[in-house]
């Protein structure tokens, strides 16, 4: 036994060896990522390619615009924060890109850093309440004017004065330039620099290693390298077969091309509720992420009755260290595939869950819009190409935003867009989970939208009391909900005469409707 048991372990030795091996050569063929020296137009990520195109599609969107509000209560020193943003766009090529057209060919063109001036509205006049509607009026109206991309920056600012005190600042970028974690940076900085500048000295940040046009000419060269090769192959196989696509019960038709307008809800599980969840997946060796996505899948394939379901998924896409602290448009996106029968447990689909997304997390490389090219993924000018909807949990970095002498809060202002047939992005908060849903409006109705948050929160509650239980018999409805549909909505008896017999009754409706339709079926 002793002889085995050395020769299982040498045999497990040199595979280990050989795989070591092997993942070195292929990290010593990868290119590098440093910094080039521009002195022309700079390449577009894959990312941007895609925007571009869609913005050449329908030209005078603002489905990709992201806008912010902040309220400065305070003594602003304007000057400080102007100088703060010409900074940040010094230290950012990409917030000074514009995108034009060369030998057929998207391409970046960065313009040299500017003094920065913002669009500055005192409305001081109007009294605090109507200055407040007032602000958030003209703030909405900046995210709703179109970017033209050949003309930078594609960033906005705009500086609206309700009193001596009091001031909103109303911030918009293109989807282009920027992601989610790009704001943890951009608050990072702003914060650094004001508090210089306010005393009238420099900001003390570090150097950026790289720009985002050297990551974009990086992700080309990386395209070609065997290591991606080996990445794509995984997502050929993966979504190998007939994609499918989601059939989900809406409210209104599919329109023949696909529409952008959207609306937002939230949802907080109650702080029970989430606490178990928490439990389970710790209890289960797995993430918040996989839990909360098994249950989104589970409530996907009992809303629509389909097994082979696809579900997108944002990833940071900044797996290289001198990505982490420069703003840009890194996100990608991930097709998780999983099979979900109505008669496996949940403890089932959650090990499911686990093995997809950390095979798609190894393989998150491949950019979402060469996966979309290479699949030749037929295309459907009412839906988005390979899913529908998109879950994800938001986790990228949080930096406060501190400015001396003030007092800040920031919101996000609602886009009225979605660009998928629903979008749930979830929180994990100390109150509870928080879910927020973006959903395709020409869809979907609020309230149908709202129950099946609630239907979310009780198909979950359900699965981590009895894990073990079919999911297709997991409750659906809590009681009120429940009552409603089995009871109230049953109450359908009516009173007919009691003295006349079956045949007569039809034989007087024949003779009242004679051209109405008897029977369908």
């Amino acid at each position: 036994m002793g002889n085995t048991t050395t020769t299982s372990f040498s045999q497990n030795k040199k595979e280990l060896l050989k795989l070591l091996l092997e993942e070195r050569q292929q990290q010593s063929c990868l290119p590098t990522l440093n910094a080039r020296d521009w002195s022309g137009p700079r390449p577009l990520s894959f990312a941007q390619q895609r925007l571009w195109f869609l913005d050449q599609w329908q030209p005078g969107n603002v489905n990709y615009s992201i806008p912010v509000l902040i309220r400065l209560s305070g003594e602003l020193d304007v000057g400080a924060l102007e100088q703060s943003f010409a900074e940040i766009l010094r230290r950012h090529e990409t917030l000074r890109a514009s995108f034009v057209l060369e030998e057929g060919n998207p391409k970046q063109i960065v313009a040299d850093p500017l003094p920065f001036s913002m669009l500055t509205t005192d409305l001081s006049g109007l009294g605090l309440e109507q200055a407040e509607a007032e602000a958030k009026r003209l703030a909405v109206a900046q995210l709703q004017t179109p970017f033209d991309l050949t003309q930078g920056p594609l960033f906005r600012a705009a500086l609206y004065r309700i009193s001596a005190t009091e001031h909103r600042l109303a911030l918009t970028f293109h989807h282009i330039v920027t992601d989610a974690w790009s704001f943890g940076i951009l608050f990072h900085e702003l914060s650094a620099c004001y508090a210089a500048f306010s005393k009238r000295e420099q900001p003390n940040l570090q150097p950026l290693p790289i720009q985002y046009a050297d990551f974009a000419q990086y992700q080309r060269e990386l395209f070609e390298t065997a290591a991606l090769r080996k990445q794509l192959s995984y997502w050929r196989e993966r979504l190998s077969g007939p994609l499918p696509l989601l059939d989900l019960p809406t409210d209104h038709p599919q329109p023949m091309l696909q529409t952008f307008a959207g609306a937002q809800s939230r949802h907080i599980f109650s702080r029970e509720t989430s606490e178990k969840i928490r439990r389970f997946a710790r209890q289960q060796n797995a993430t918040l992420f996989m839990a909360l996505l098994a249950g989104f899948k589970l409530l996907v394939h009992r809303y629509s009755n389909q097994e082979d379901i696809i579900v997108g998924t944002p990833v940071a896409g900044r797996t290289r260290m001198e990505t982490e602290t420069l703003i840009g448009f890194f996100i990608n996106t991930l097709a998780l595939r999983t099979q979900v029968d109505g008669n496996i447990s949940f403890r089932t689909l959650l090990d499911r869950m686990k093995e997809t997304s950390l095979d798609a997390f190894a393989n998150q490389e491949v950019p979402f819009e060469k996966l979309v090219e290479e699949l030749h993924v037929k295309r459907d000018l009412s839906r988005p190409p390979i899913f529908q909807v998109m879950f994800s949990l938001q986790n990228a970095p949080v930096r406060e935003i501190s400015l001396p002498g003030l007092k800040l809060n920031v919101t996000r202002l609602e886009n009225s867009t979605s660009k998928f047939d629903i979008t749930l992005d979830a929180f994990d908060r100390e109150e509870g989970i928080s879910c927020l849903v973006e959903y395709n409006t020409d869809l979907f109705e609020l309230p149908t939208i709202e129950r099946m948050v609630r239907s979310l929160e009780k198909l979950l509650e359900a699965a981590v009391q009895t894990p073990d239980e079919a999911i297709g018999r997991l409750p659906l409805l809590g009681e009120a909900e429940r009552r409603q549909v089995v009871e109230e909505w049953n109450q359908t008896e009516s009173a007919f005469p009691a003295t006349k017999c079956l045949h007569e009754l039809i034989e007087h409706q024949a003779s009242v409707s004679p051209d109405s339709i008897a029977v369908s079926f």
